[in-house]
């Protein structure tokens, strides 16, 4: 690559600076996508212990909340 200007410089920094904002904006999601995940990973282990706590055979996970406190 030969000799560039300033200003082609600082536009690969405004490109660059661009395309972190877009990472960082897609990380975030990411994360927050996980965090909902793992949220639903353990109510969902707590629905099966407490299936099997009270000797059910099986369960409707939809309708099968649980019991508030616990």
């Amino acid at each position: 690559m030969g000799k560039q200007s300033i200003a082609w410089h600082q536009q690969c920094i405004a490109n660059l600076r661009r395309s972190m904002a877009s990472t960082t904006k897609q990380l975030m999601a990411l994360q927050q996508e996980r965090d909902e995940q793992w949220e639903r990973l353990k109510q969902y282990e707590a629905q099966i212990a407490r299936a099997i706590a009270e000797g059910r055979d099986g369960f409707d996970a939809d309708k099968f909340n649980l019991k508030k406190g616990g």
